[in-house]
């Protein structure tokens, strides 16, 4: 997906992205990772509504710390934005930069101790030529013995090994401030070319008797990495894979793990 494309996909989802998500339970994992190292500079490639990037912020700021999250969506970074002023106690403001940049073209003028990928941003990068640039310009920003964590999606379990298109199918509901909204996904997975075609829809009732419903839908292009191409990027950005889990809980990675937290040090 181009970058116009990525825009459009997200001012979709804006909406429903931080209610989505709220099931993780992936914040205390990036917290206890910033806490260890209590980086100075970091930066939140992809940071999306701040749906991390803000609590980071907040933590960083216990020691003087900043964050930079960038994200190439205004209508992500809008939340963003709102969501650090709503949110942010007594931490300075400087405590996080929200930047409108394309990750593949990170120009940040100084160095960073920590880079974050979080929510799998790689996804939306289909030739890898996007990818190299992307690391590449990750480690010219990193400072030797800088810390880069990334979070990429794998080839579902059920996909891998099948030569014909795999349909997945998931529903779930979330709560909103005006009501609750259902969400389908529908995943057509081609595991030989490590993709998927990825439909969201999101039912909302309408009318006081809830009789019909209004759906918003969007749709993009996922792209599945695995770990070996994972470590020829960390490669790429000057730095060395040291640690692979298959969960926000610091569980082994599996052939059944749908993702990967990958943790690396700058050489």
């Amino acid at each position: 997906m181009d970058a116009a494309g990525t825009r459009a996909y997200y001012a979709t989802v804006a909406p429903y992205y931080d209610t989505e998500l709220a099931a993780r339970d992936d914040l205390p994992c990036w917290l206890a990772l910033v806490e260890a190292w209590k980086p100075r500079h970091t930066v939140d490639c992809g940071c999306g509504t701040g749906r991390v990037a803000v609590p980071l912020a907040m933590q960083c700021a216990e020691w003087g710390g900043e964050v930079v999250g960038l994200d190439l969506s205004p209508a992500m970074l809008r939340l963003a934005r709102q969501h650090w002023r709503e949110r942010r106690p007594d931490a300075p403001a400087t405590a996080l930069h929200l930047q409108m940049q394309d990750m593949r073209h990170m120009a940040l003028g100084h160095a960073v101790d920590l880079a974050l990928l979080v929510d799998d941003p790689l996804t939306h990068l289909a030739r890898w030529d996007d990818l190299a640039e992307t690391f590449r310009g990750v480690g010219e920003h990193l400072r030797p013995g800088g810390r880069l964590v990334v979070e990429a999606s794998l080839l579902p379990p059920e996909a891998v090994g099948k030569p014909y298109p795999v349909v997945i199918r998931t529903q779930s509901s979330a709560s909103l401030p005006d009501g609750v909204i259902r969400v389908e996904q529908e995943r057509r997975v081609e595991a030989i070319r490590r993709r998927a075609d990825v439909t969201y829809r999101y039912y909302r009732p309408v009318g006081e008797r809830s009789e019909s419903e209004a759906v918003t839908a969007a749709r993009f292009i996922a792209h599945y990495l695995d770990v070996a191409s994972l470590k020829a990027l960390f490669r790429l950005a000057g730095c060395r894979l040291e640690e692979r889990w298959g969960g926000f809980h610091f569980e082994a990675l599996t052939d059944e793990s749908s993702m990967v937290l990958c943790t690396g040090r700058k050489l």
